[in-house]
């Protein structure tokens, strides 16, 4: 396998961090970004620094653990890899050890204790996400890598595909730095994974009743509601709709899924359900059949595929439930997202040439059917709610990431609109919106008004940005997922974003960037608060506003107020200084 260019990047940046005394941290990657095959490569340098001693790679699945040892030995056919999990048992004198954590780390477990713990010097989380739960803890603590017995020269890096914590709890409790992330969204823009086909079916069902246990819903009600011949027939025709080749269909449980798999063989689809317990060899075979053309062309699973599977050539997945959780969600998308062997991406120059030969090849797009239902008060994860946008955000289109999710992060940089008001980018509507989220976000928080002369804007869920108009540029603040502040810096003219730094507090990250405009010289014109106080606005403004306003049939009550100063109201909503005349004028209607 050719070593794409950001794989080369983090290896390298993880033993940067650690020369640098950095133990410990996390590599956020999406689908299809060679997560194992990187796990591989940082054990083989770990082995130059320490070649006496091994590697543990930690699993919460059998299938993740087989996949590892493939990974590892195609790697270097040379090293002994040895998986310890239910009855297999690794000899004491792998180089590599892959441990089942529901081996190892359960209560009462002796299996742990036949490994010394200083026999390792590189211990590498799978799905690290999951890594703060009591029965991970367990085991890491066994190894020395946990924050209260962290022993000298060990390295643990944490690997994810999800930038999500798990049940509330701080991955900053475990990892104290993030040593690479890259997001769904980046790997498609870069080309390395396909672009989605969204589809919503609306179900007419209602769940708006169901009762919700531990986040989720409560698996029983659920059934009673989803589980119905209507909606079972619209699922059978979506496929039939919408869909060429093969298909994962995620039922809301195991009876929920031979149900489904039995409708579609009844109609001529060849379906299989497959689940936890179905036989090793009947699943392997089942699965070589479903990559071949002549074999099935329907899975149904209950959580079964969501992670550790590869189906590169697949053509959709179909969400037969709803789903809460954002990490399972953010996995099952990724089963549809890797591009197909015919986009032959990996031989390709650069980002333009991948994504047109994945737009030439037998995949241009993965498809995802996601039944809606009427969920009431309920929070359910849907595609545009994993990439930031409003729920409501019209997805009529082909390709979601390119001709949605690209377009309102466009208007976003724009506006220093919050995407999330956002709704139709598409209608002269958008104009109105854009003009009234601006005034909607005038006003800073105070905490932040505290913090800094310049005026930060909340643009999302801990998420905050400084837009330099004059100097093309915007500054952005992000929490990331081990409760730290990342700095990015945004290139209007070229939508390059770059990380510059993170820091521990807000407080800090908005000192730094502070200070860096000031370093740096940057125009920071209408940036500062006091733009927004001060003079009222001009009558050449008020008159210009006026002009645009009222030709586009917006609302707008001009005048002066009674003490002779101009006034200017939209939606009822005051402009009360020429800092906010300007603002409309310079941003939201440059482009217009």
């Amino acid at each position: 396998m050719q070593e794409r260019d950001y794989q080369t990047k983090i290896i390298t940046d993880v033993f940067d961090a650690y020369d640098r005394g950095i133990q410990s941290g996390i590599i956020n990657l999406h689908v299809g970004g060679g997560k194992t095959y990187i796990a591989a490569r940082l054990a083989r340098e770990m082995r130059k620094r320490h070649p006496d001693k091994k590697t543990a790679f930690f699993v919460d699945r059998k299938e993740l653990a087989w996949q590892a040892q493939k990974a590892f030995q195609r790697d270097d056919p040379t090293l002994k890899v040895g998986v310890e999990m239910a009855e297999n048992h690794a000899n004491p004198k792998c180089d590599i050890v892959i441990f089942s954590i529901a081996t190892i780390g359960r209560k009462g477990s002796f299996r742990i204790g036949k490994w010394k713990t200083d026999a390792f010097s590189l211990l590498i989380s799978d799905e690290c996400h999951l890594s703060t739960a009591p029965i991970w803890l367990r085991a890491l603590h066994y190894f020395g890598v946990t924050k209260d017995n962290f022993h000298d020269g060990k390295l643990l890096v944490g690997l994810t595909g999800t930038a999500f914590r798990n049940d509330g709890v701080s991955l900053g409790t475990l990892y104290d730095d993030i040593f690479a992330q890259r997001t769904i969204a980046e790997g498609i823009k870069d080309g390395w994974l396909t672009d989605i086909e969204y589809i919503q079916i609306q179900t007419g069902t209602d769940i708006s009743n169901v009762h919700t246990r531990a986040g989720e819903f409560v698996q029983l009600e659920l059934l009673n509601a989803i589980d119905n011949p209507y909606r079972n027939g619209q699922i059978i025709k979506a496929y039939q709709d919408y869909c060429k080749g093969t298909a994962l269909v995620f039922a809301g449980s195991v009876e929920h899924a031979y149900k489904l798999a039995e409708m579609f063989n009844e109609i001529g689809i060849k379906a299989k359900c497959i689940e936890g317990g179905t036989d090793e060899i009947e699943r392997k075979e089942a699965i070589d059949l479903f990559r071949n053309e002549e074999g099935y062309q329907v899975f149904t699973n209950y959580n079964v595929f969501s992670v550790g599977v590869d189906f590169p050539e697949l053509d959709a997945i179909i969400l037969a439930r709803p789903i809460k959780s954002t990490v399972l969600y953010t996995q099952i998308v990724g089963r549809v997202l890797r591009t197909s062997a015919t986009a032959l991406v990996d031989l390709a120059e650069n980002a333009e040439q991948r994504r047109q030969w994945i737009d030439e090849s037998d995949k241009p797009t993965g498809k995802v059917i996601d039944f809606m239902d009427n969920v009431g008060n309920h929070n359910v994860c849907t595609l545009p709610v994993l990439f930031g946008l409003n729920p409501k955000v019209k997805t009529d289109k082909k390709k979601f990431h390119e001709e949605v999710v690209e377009v309102v992060e466009a208007i976003k940089r724009e506006t220093g609109a919050d995407i999330r008001d956002i709704v139709d980018p598409d209608t002269i509507t958008l104009k109105v919106n854009r003009s009234r989220m601006q005034l909607k976000q005038y006003s800073p928080d105070e905490y932040i008004t505290k913090l800094s002369s310049n005026l930060w804007l909340s643009t999302g869920d801990d998420e905050y940005e400084l837009n330099l108009q004059k100097s093309k540029l915007s500054l952005i603040i992000k929490r990331n997922m081990i409760d730290k502040y990342d700095i990015y810096i945004y290139h209007h003219d070229t939508s390059l974003q770059q990380q510059l730094n993170t820091l521990n507090s807000l407080a800090g990250a908005i000192k730094v960037c502070d200070e860096l405009i000031v370093e740096k010289q940057w125009d920071t014109q209408f940036a500062k608060q006091e733009a927004w106080q001060g003079d009222p606005p001009t009558q050449k403004q008020v008159a210009t506003l006026y002009k645009m306003f009222k030709s586009k049939g917006m609302v707008f009550t001009g005048g002066r107020y009674s003490n002779n100063v101009n006034r200017f109201m939209l939606w009822g909503t005051p402009i009360n200084t020429k800092g906010e005349a300007a603002a409309i004028l310079t941003n939201t209607w440059k482009k217009k």
